[in-house]
């Protein structure tokens, strides 16, 4: 698996509680002012791109950029979300996606569902929350990286679910995406694991 590791322009308040990790075999995409993060972080990419409207500073002479227009279809996380495709990416990690407008939030989680019909792993990623979508499969959890897990149903129904290692353990049931059943699960065990037989289920880990 290649994974490529996008920022975008969302508000980061802690690195620490981030678990970046960057190998040699990454592939680095800023959204527009997502290079501010990763600036930050002494992290040069491969590539910004975007119409950089909420890019506050000149890109440094050696940092190759892809600028776009204003009035276009895609969001700058798209973009770098196809550009990762397009260069052979089939894991994503998105830090910096879940703080800030609304619009751009729910935008973002939409991108974890174009990445999953994609057949990628896309994580969505800030100081506060881990944010995956997963279709008939199982993830474990690790209470490290967080205690608190909600579930939800993206799709219509998510049929076959099931969590283990939590305070309120589900097996089998059927959530649907018009009541929140999944929200506030506390992780009692070291691990958790999530099971969904069918649908696409959004699993939260407030950190």
């Amino acid at each position: 698996m290649k994974r490529c590791i996008i920022f975008s322009a969302s508000k980061i308040e802690s690195y620490k509680k981030i678990n970046i990790n960057i190998c040699s075999g990454d592939y680095i995409i800023c959204a527009d002012g997502g290079y501010l993060h990763a600036k930050a972080l002494g992290i040069k990419p491969h590539l910004l791109i975007g119409d950089f409207d909420s890019l506050a500073i000149a890109p440094d002479d050696d940092v190759k950029t892809e600028k776009y227009p204003a009035e276009k279809d895609d969001t700058d996380t798209m973009l770098a979300i196809k550009n990762g495709f397009k260069n052979g990416c089939d894991e994503f990690l998105i830090i910096g996606g879940l703080g800030g407008e609304l619009h751009h939030i729910l935008a973002n989680i939409q991108s974890l569902k174009y990445a999953l019909d994609r057949n990628a792993k896309a994580v969505l990623e800030d100081d506060k929350n881990t944010v995956e979508m997963i279709n008939c499969g199982s993830r474990i959890l690790n209470k490290s990286d967080g205690e608190l897990v909600s579930l939800f149903a993206y799709s219509p129904k998510c049929e076959g679910l099931s969590i283990k290692g939590v305070k309120y353990p589900l097996e089998r049931v059927v959530l649907d995406n018009a009541f929140p059943l999944g929200v506030s699960n506390k992780i009692t065990d070291e691990f958790a694991t999530v099971t969904v037989e069918n649908g696409d289920l959004l699993i939260v880990v407030t950190k």
